[in-house]
Formats: C-alpha cells, sequence, structure tokens
C-alpha cells in the first residue's frame, strides 16, 4: 500500500472563524493492489478522512494513528476488528448453540406443536453428548458418521429414530448456512440411517374378543370398587365424620376403562377418544362424532384433515355401556357439585375434567 496525500487542514465555520476547540480534517489517499480471480493484481485507490478536535498537534498524532491502523487493502482498525468480532462468532458457534437457536426459529413459527418440539430437542441431546462443544465449522462428515455409530451402541436406539436424529441435525446445519455460520452442511453426504419396518398390525378376531372379556370384567370389578367405596362414604356421614371432598374416586378408573372400550369399538387414536365430549355422542343414532384430537400438553386441536372429521357408527352392546356410563357420572359428578354437561369429557378425570394422555399411557402400563 502506498500512501500519496495525508493531510492536515483546519475546519471553520461558514463566517469563517475557528471552532472552540479547533476542528482538524485528516485526509490520507492511498492506492493497493487488490488480488483478482485469474491471479493479476489491479490497482485500487480509497480516500479516508477524519474530523478531530484539539490542538495542531494532537490532529498530526491522530493522522499518523489511522495511517497505522490501516491494513493493506485500505481497511480500518474499527473494520478490522468489526471481521474479527463476526468471526469469533462463527468459531463460537457449537452445535449446541446452533440447535438452541434453530429450536427457537421453529418455536417462533408455531409450525410444530410443543410435544413434538420438546421430543425433537431430547432426540437432538443424544448428538449433543458427542459434538455439542464442536464449533459447527469444525463438523466433519466422517464426524457425523462417527456420532451416530456412538449413540446406536450407546443406546440401542432403532433405525427409525436414528433416522430422525439424522433428519432433524440435517435441518440443524440448514439453518447454520441460513445464518452463514458454515457454507456445507455435513449431513447432505452422509448416509441416511435406515428406518425400521413397521409392526404394527390390527388385533385378530380372537384377540380383540379377549380384550373386550378383559374390559367387561375390568369395568365390573371398576363400579363394584366404586360402590364399595361409596358405601364406606355413606357410613362415614352417617355418622358425621365424612370430610368436604373435591373428588371421586374411581371416575379415572373407570373413565381409562371406557376409553379402551370406546377405541375398540371405533378404531379412534388416544387423543380422539379422550378429546371426546357427550356432545359429540348420539346414542339415540349409535354414532361418535370425531372431529377434535387432545395433544400431550392437554390442547385440543380440529382434526387437520378432512378425512379426520367423520362420524363412526357404534354397535348395541357400546351404546349400551356408554348409556349406562352417561347416567353413572353425572350421578357421581353431582355428588362434588359438578353438572354434566355436552361439553364434559366422556372419559372424565376424578374431578370432571379431561385425562391427560400421559396419565392414561401410565395407567395402561406403557
Amino acid at each position: 500500500m502506498r500512501f500519496t496525500g495525508g493531510s492536515v487542514t483546519e475546519e471553520k465555520r461558514r463566517n469563517g472563524k475557528s471552532f472552540n476547540p479547533k476542528h482538524w480534517r485528516i485526509c490520507l489517499s492511498f492506492t493497493y493492489d487488490e488480488e483478482q480471480e485469474d491471479g493479476s493484481a489491479k490497482k485500487k485507490r480509497k480516500r479516508v478522512t477524519r474530523i478531530v478536535e484539539g490542538t495542531k498537534t494532537h490532529a498530526y498524532e491522530e493522522r499518523d494513528k489511522l495511517i497505522a491502523e490501516l491494513d493493506g487493502k485500505g481497511e480500518t482498525l474499527d473494520e478490522v476488528v468489526q471481521q474479527q468480532k463476526e468471526q469469533e462468532k462463527v468459531d463460537n458457534m457449537t452445535t449446541t448453540k446452533l440447535i438452541e437457536l434453530w429450536d427457537a426459529a421453529r418455536r417462533t413459527a408455531s409450525k410444530a406443536s410443543e410435544r413434538t418440539l420438546t421430543e425433537d430437542r431430547n432426540r437432538l441431546r443424544h448428538v449433543e453428548r458427542h459434538l455439542g462443544n464442536v464449533p459447527v465449522k469444525d463438523i466433519t462428515i466422517q464426524m457425523v458418521e462417527q456420532t451416530y455409530a456412538a449413540i446406536r451402541k450407546e443406546t440401542g436406539l432403532s433405525g427409525t429414530s436414528m433416522n430422525q436424529i439424522h433428519t432433524l441435525l440435517k435441518n440443524v446445519f440448514e439453518k447454520g448456512i441460513d445464518y452463514d455460520y458454515i457454507y456445507r452442511n455435513p449431513c447432505t453426504r452422509v448416509t441416511a440411517p435406515r428406518r425400521n419396518k413397521p409392526n404394527r398390525r390390527a388385533l385378530t378376531a380372537e384377540e380383540g374378543t379377549t380384550l373386550l372379556t378383559a374390559v367387561d370384567k375390568s369395568e365390573a370389578e371398576a363400579f363394584k370398587s366404586l360402590d364399595e367405596k361409596e358405601a364406606r362414604r355413606a357410613y362415614r356421614e352417617k355418622l358425621g365424620i365424612a370430610k368436604e371432598r373435591h373428588f371421586m374416586r374411581g371416575l379415572h378408573d373407570i373413565s381409562c376403562i371406557m376409553a379402551v372400550r370406546i377405541g375398540l369399538a371405533t378404531g379412534q387414536r388416544r387423543g380422539e377418544v379422550f378429546a371426546l365430549t357427550w356432545g359429540d355422542v348420539d346414542l339415540d343414532e349409535g354414532t361418535i362424532h370425531v372431529g377434535h384430537n387432545v395433544t400431550y400438553q392437554d390442547v385440543v386441536k380440529t382434526s387437520k384433515t378432512d378425512s379426520g372429521v367423520r362420524t363412526i357408527a357404534i354397535d348395541p352392546t357400546t351404546v349400551e355401556h356408554l348409556s349406562m356410563w352417561k347416567d353413572r357420572q353425572a350421578e357421581e359428578l353431582a355428588k362434588i357439585c359438578v353438572k354434566r354437561t355436552d361439553e364434559t369429557p366422556v372419559c372424565c378425570s376424578s374431578t370432571g375434567g379431561r385425562i391427560r394422555i400421559d396419565n392414561f399411557s401410565h395407567w395402561w402400563g406403557i
């Protein structure tokens, strides 16, 4: 770089008088060589000016300092420092930090349920154990493959789970490209783990009969247990030692049993069964209207597709059990001053509210 000028001149007011303190204009002109794509150098010219306050001696000191701050391409020290900060930002962007940015962006976009967001974040924690503190710019294809192998060995996750992790990590690195932290996605050339073939099947007629028999037995036992509890309660009330109650023991278990009965009769998903209210059930017509689904976060959502909204016919035996349950539920809820309405869940909790999916899973033993 070659300087062609380094003047210091006084800046004055429009009326020709000096400022107090005086203002000085520093002007630097220089040329430098810029390398071209073909390897040749092209002369470039740049001009830098600064206004400083103080004595002329101070102005010359600032000029010399400015000359010292200029690098070979005419960038000031401030510009170089800013570039260094940007580079440090890239250098310090670890896999965990990028995952957090990606997760925050998904939550802002609201394109996934809270359950999905939580499950995906938990899946990526397997990756973080191995790559969490590694800067994303340093991650290679081999590191990703080695991480997958280590996760598989440590956890024994299925091919389907590993495939999900691969898809999520690939999306995370795509976000890193969007944010200019990396220029290439290391997952792009990694062979995705193969998904396992689904092992789902419908119950056979014999299995369905066996399950229905177990449901009938469990239902009878649950009602018997409820009757016995209420008899003991009546005795304590007669003695004047019964405490005020705000929930009904036994309703939860009976509701879970009814949920299994409904699922067996209609083929509905768990979320659909627990979203049902009595307004969805027409016992006279023998039908159930399905249009909602309850999530693991206990949020009721409308079915996403037209096929999810449907009316299902139920058999006379199921109608009979639901009719009996509807009357008994109203009777029991009234004891805790809760009125059953069309908005009351068919499968209710001990207080007449909705049963959480995870509570049912725990009851079922999943």
